[in-house]
């Protein structure tokens, strides 16, 4: 029997192929396959959450709403007394850990009673209590030992505050104080298992921070007002004293003030004044007289207008014109030898004589004038001599003066800003005049669910479940090292699938008894094709000899080489099925076959081919058997004998199939490839491993006996369809509809 075995041996790719990625239907299918993983994750989780909610005690969570305020006050200003809060981030900060402060927490404690209710009270804390109590009862019955009493007392207030300590602890415990993002808002939340307590609790929290503002407020104003109180007392004997001091040393100097400097320097001021005027009076009386003695000299006295201005002088020249007149009048009338013109001229000379006397009188007027202008100025010049000397000295004491006046005016004006802070402290003293700076912008209500949500919880642990549901398909996915569809097959191997054989439903009589069933099936389909795909991948024209194998023990290898020998028996073939399996055999079994004689008996030569061979009679097919046990396997189907036998056989029979042990137990298969003109590999569907299937081939074609196809058995129809590759086709339902029988 002559063997062609070019160009037949594969290359094996990696077992795994490119990483697949994953979209939509990829993932539901994914689901719908793994879907005992993710309902089983599912319902765990789901029980577990709800065993946990069962074993917890519901408790309530209120929230109050605390507003930082950043403006002040507009009834005083205080700026270096009293400030209110800035409302940045550290101070936001700062609020919170003043409200987490134990001191609120203690007076939050003690305004509730919250020190006797047992949610804050631990069992440490309810024992140090008792012993306050025994002391306190203690100490008040031993009236004989007043230093026992002491201490009994004193063991009593101990045990008290370090019992308070324990209720503040757990109280803070419940509390949780943050801020809210990008605001001057601090929510203030207080978690029990009193839904109305904790609302309690959370407005009594709010509500002692906002107040705390106000009563530290009025205790700053208080402590403000009394000591301005004392500084302006003292600073208005301070003023007073100091002004006194001003007013003695001014009387005792002399520096006597008017209404805006001192006497003298008014009493200088003054001279100075008048000795300007003198001066001016005396120089301008003296220009006349020297005018006017300049004009006598001139004998043009009548020109001076100072002389001129006298209305004495004025009246006499008035007459004088008036005589002038009758006397011209009385001339040209009369004649000038008239008596009564000789009388007119001499009453003209009367005239002139007065005229002339008048303006003598007027020059010694101006004389006068000046010489009295001249005393005048002289005068004054030195009684201003003397006021000099009086301010030089007084000048040497206002230095001292001064000193003291401005002692007198800082004490004043200390006094004034005193009493303007004094004043400003004052309103602060009044409740009512106080903005808080913290405002409770949203008081807590009773909250009405309880903690933690239930449906939340059972929401949140659903979609977990569902999450990890699916992480565990996926990874599931990923480790399934077996071969689901024929593409990884094909990648993993190199080799094409050429039939799947779904799992035969045939009752006790198992899958062989598949083939005798009248109506088609998937099953029948399947071991059929795997003959004809054989028959058209080889390059001869008919098969006459076939080995089975697998590379694990029941992939289904036995199954395939019962089917193929009853299937070409059934349509008129000589078909021979040999169970090449001496270490397990089982066609024997499956066929109600005896086991010997059989194969090994036919190769050590204790019985003849007709001796071994046995019909199938449902099918007519012939069968040899494994035979007796044989020492060494391997060794005996190595020998010629084997070669030998199977050219004889092919001359005798249409089709010899032969059922090989498993590659990755014994090696016998390897013995039986070279010899067979065929080979069909058998793949589990799903459960051989990707590296065992390429050690075993790996195996297979180092002796040349390489598979002409790969056959995937016990394929689950109903799975295979949700992977959703092309060979999922022969398993849909519209496939089915042609057959009567089959896998489901």
């Amino acid at each position: 029997m002559q063997m062609d075995r070019a160009n037949l041996t594969p290359a094996y790719p990696s077992v795994w192929a490119a990483e697949r990625s994953y979209d939509i239907r990829e993932l539901t299918r994914i689901v719908r396959r793994r879907k005992s993983i993710v309902i089983g994750t599912v319902t765990l989780i789901l029980a577990l959450t709800v065993f946990f909610l069962s074993q917890l005690t519901p408790t309530y969570r209120a929230e109050a709403l605390v507003i930082v305020e950043s403006r002040k006050a507009n009834i005083a200003d205080l700026r270096e007394i009293l400030t209110d809060v800035s409302a940045n981030q550290e101070t936001t900060r700062n609020e919170i850990e003043v409200i987490r402060s134990r001191t609120l927490a203690r007076r939050v404690i003690e305004q509730l009673g919250l020190a006797e209710r047992d949610e804050f009270t631990s069992s440490r804390s309810r024992s140090l209590l008792e012993i306050a109590s025994k002391a306190a009862a203690l100490g008040g019955k031993d009236d004989t030992n007043p230093g026992s009493a002491d201490r009994q007392a004193l063991e009593a207030r101990a045990a008290r505050a370090a019992s308070l300590d324990e209720v503040v602890d757990e109280f803070l415990k419940h509390l949780d104080v943050r801020p809210t993002k990008a605001s001057r808002v601090i929510s203030v939340r207080f978690q029990s298992r009193d839904a109305q307590l904790a609302a309690d609790v959370a407005n009594a929290v709010a509500d002692t921070y906002t107040n705390r503002f106000i009563e530290t407020k009025i205790a700053i104003a208080e402590k403000a007002t009394g000591w301005l109180k004392g500084q302006v007392k003292a600073l208005r004997e301070a003023v007073a004293r100091s002004e006194k001091a001003v007013e003695a040393f001014r009387t005792q100097s002399g520096l006597l003030r008017g209404s805006q400097v001192t006497l003298i320097s008014e009493e200088i001021s003054e001279i100075n004044r008048r000795l300007a005027a003198a001066s001016a009076d005396r120089a301008q009386a003296t220009a006349t007289l020297n005018e006017v003695q300049a004009l006598q000299k001139a004998s043009n006295i009548e020109a001076a207008q100072a002389i001129m201005e006298s209305p004495v002088v004025q009246q006499l020249r008035i007459q004088e014109a008036a005589v002038l007149r009758e006397l011209a009048e009385l001339s040209i009338e009369l004649g000038e030898r008239h008596p009564r013109v000789i009388n007119k001229k001499s009453e003209l000379e009367k005239f002139r004589a007065k005229i002339e006397a008048e303006m003598e009188r007027v020059l010694k007027g101006y004389a006068t004038a000046v010489s009295v202008a001249t005393a005048r100025e002289d005068s004054l010049e030195r009684e201003l001599n003397k006021l000099k000397s009086k301010q030089a000295l007084a000048n040497s004491r206002e230095i001292e003066l001064r000193e003291l006046e401005r002692e007198a005016e800082a004490n004043r004006k200390l006094l004034e800003t005193f009493l303007t802070r004094l004043k400003e402290t004052t309103p602060q003293l009044d409740t009512e005049m106080q903005v808080p700076g913290a405002t409770v912008l949203s008081p807590a209500a009773v909250p009405l669910r309880s903690l933690p949500d239930k449906r939340i919880v059972l929401a949140v642990a659903t979609i977990i479940a569902l999450l990890l549901g699916l992480g565990l398909a996926l990874m599931a996915e990923r480790l399934d090292y077996g071969f689901r569809h024929a593409e990884q097959v094909s990648e993993a191997t190199g080799l094409p699938v050429i039939a799947h054989l779904p799992v035969a439903r045939s009752g006790r009589d198992g899958p062989e008894a598949a083939m005798l069933d009248s109506q088609p099936s998937l099953f029948l389909e399947g071991i059929r094709s795997t003959y004809i795909q054989l028959a058209l991948r080889s390059k001869r024209p008919a098969i006459r000899s076939l080995l089975v194998t697998s590379s694990m023990p029941k992939e289904g290898k036995t199954t395939l080489a019962i089917g193929l020998t009853r299937a070409r028996a059934i349509a008129g073939h000589r078909a021979l099925l040999i169970d090449a399996d001496l270490r397990r055999p089982s066609v024997h079994v499956r066929l109600k076959l005896a086991r010997e004689p059989g194969l090994v008996d036919l190769l050590v030569g204790d019985a003849s081919l007709e001796q071994v061979l046995q019909r199938d009679e449902p099918t007519g097919a012939f069968v040899i058997a494994s035979g007796s046990a044989a020492r060494d396997p391997s060794d005996l189907l190595g020998s010629k004998a084997v070669k030998a036998f199977l050219d004889q056989a092919c001359e005798s029979f249409d089709l010899v199939v032969l059922d090989s042990s498993p590659l990755m137990s014994v090696s016998d298969a390897c013995n039986l490839a070279p010899l067979a003109e065929e080979t069909v590999f058998v793949i589990q569907w799903g459960k051989t491993g990707r590296e065992v299937v390429k050690l075993a081939l790996e195996k297979l074609t180092e002796t040349q006996g390489v598979p002409r196809g790969i056959v995937l058995s016990r394929v689950d129809t109903a799975k295979i369809r949700l992977y959703g590759y092309g060979d999922a086709a022969y398993y849909d339902r519209t496939v089915r509809e042609y057959y009567t029988r089959g896998s489901a």
